[in-house]
């Protein structure tokens, strides 16, 4: 499967030209092919997309499984956005239009510090909250089932 149909299924921006236009001035990474990029889109399309499907079952059906599912949906997208970010800071912000000169520009008010700064600390910060928020209650959940136990023991 190439590149392109990977993003087609994902996001599927070639096929409106709007937006493909929009990918194409936030981030030169989509043109060039970049082998993280295809990562990420890959993660997103057969690792994401089933978790994300699983997790809103489970959870619209309140079942139990679904902290660990928030848990491990939420890191897994975690970790996407931190490569797909540190990539670029790392490489300098070759491929987007960075505003590290503080010129507050519209075109890089709009891409860089909407699209780039803001979208990305929203996808890294909300699935954040789901991991400590599963975390928290995974965590009483054992405790609720440990301590008892723990307290017959030093009884015995």
């Amino acid at each position: 499967m190439t590149f392109s149909l990977w993003c087609r299924v994902v996001g599927d921006y070639g096929l409106i030209p709007p937006l493909a236009r929009e990918y194409a001035n936030l981030d030169k990474r989509y043109q060039e092919e970049d082998h993280l990029v295809k990562l990420v889109c890959q993660l997103e399309l057969w690792v994401m997309a089933p978790l994300c499907i699983w997790t809103y079952l489970a959870t619209a059906h309140r079942r139990p499984e679904r902290h660990i599912l928030q848990v491990v949906t939420s890191l897994v997208h975690m970790v996407g956005t931190y490569f797909f970010t540190l990539q670029e800071a790392l490489r300098g912000f070759r491929d987007i239009p960075a505003d590290l000169d503080f010129q507050f520009t519209p075109h890089r008010i709009f891409y860089f510090w909407i699209f780039f700064v803001a979208a990305n600390l929203l996808w890294f910060l909300l699935p954040l909250y789901y991991v400590i928020k599963g975390s928290n209650v995974m965590v009483a959940a054992v405790r609720k089932v440990e301590l008892p136990q723990d307290d017959a023991k030093k009884k015995k």
